[in-house]
């Protein structure tokens, strides 16, 4: 496990495949899968949610910021980060 580098004790980043995070159930109150929904195979995606949910705390929280394009984005969009 990597930590992070806030000086906050109660954040930890898990450095792992999204199917295969091998963590204790219910041991989380968020779990945030940066940008990599999107690249899990299809046929794995099921797997995927199904660990996301195991993992979480009841009533508890995934935060998707998962982005798909479906054709290229015009040039003043790549190069603006706020967009």
């Amino acid at each position: 496990m990597l930590k992070a580098h806030s000086g906050k004790t109660n954040i930890q980043f898990v450095e792992s495949r999204i199917t295969e995070i091998a963590l204790a159930s219910g041991v989380t109150e968020c779990i945030i899968p940066n940008c990599v929904i999107n690249l899990v195979p299809q046929d794995e995606k099921q797997l995927m949610f199904n660990l996301i949910f195991r993992l979480l705390k009841s009533r508890w929280r995934v935060a998707i910021s998962d982005i798909l394009a479906k054709k290229p984005f015009p040039e003043e969009i790549r190069q603006s980060i706020g967009l």
